[in-house]
């Protein structure tokens, strides 16, 4: 998505989506590749074309309105709420790191889950002392048939859900969120 010029210090809630709208014509034309091989083609592109087609200049609350959107397709429970209408009362944040330690301590966490490409950012002993355990999980490989197109792991749910129906999308997100114990 094409963003709205803003300065490097501009507030993630305060980035805006560009009013120039043909942006969405063209990942919506970038989705024709699928049409005569993917067998849910038609579904998925429904879906993102609704997706693309909500109002919302404001990035960050697009980017989750898309989400609820892609849950709501997989029969998937997604509770959200925005940071900036949360009105925490953060301790001293004083590293990168420091914002999700506080997050989950305002919010009575017991865990953070965070993929391991952000490890770096996290002080492990501040999660402890502070009793929150910091988990870094990897994203397992979700392996399909795309009928004569290279697989390319981790490419989008997108590219999943041309190949598979919801349902077996959504099995393997349940299979891989409770492998570990969790519920």
């Amino acid at each position: 998505m094409p963003l709205a010029k803003h300065s490097r210090e501009t507030l993630i809630q305060d980035v805006r989506v560009s009013n120039d709208d043909s942006w969405r014509g063209r990942i919506l034309g970038q989705l024709q590749h699928y049409r005569k091989k993917a067998p849910f083609y038609h579904d998925v592109y429904e879906l993102v074309q609704e997706c693309l087609s909500i109002p919302e200049r404001s990035l960050s609350r697009l980017n989750v309105l898309i989400i609820e959107r892609l849950c709501s397709f997989l029969g998937i429970r997604f509770d959200y709420a925005f940071f900036s209408d949360m009105e925490l009362a953060l301790g001293p944040v004083t590293e990168p790191g420091d914002w999700a330690l506080r997050i989950s301590e305002e919010l009575g966490a017991e865990e953070y889950v965070n993929p391991p490409g952000g490890e770096h950012l996290f002080d492990k002993s501040k999660f402890a002392e502070s009793g929150i355990l910091l988990t870094i999980r990897e994203f397992p490989i979700f392996y399909y048939n795309c009928n004569g197109y290279l697989f390319e792991p981790h490419l989008s749910i997108i590219d999943a859900l041309m190949w598979n129906p919801a349902a077996t999308v959504t099995q393997f997100f349940e299979t891989w969120r409770t492998t570990d114990g969790r519920t």
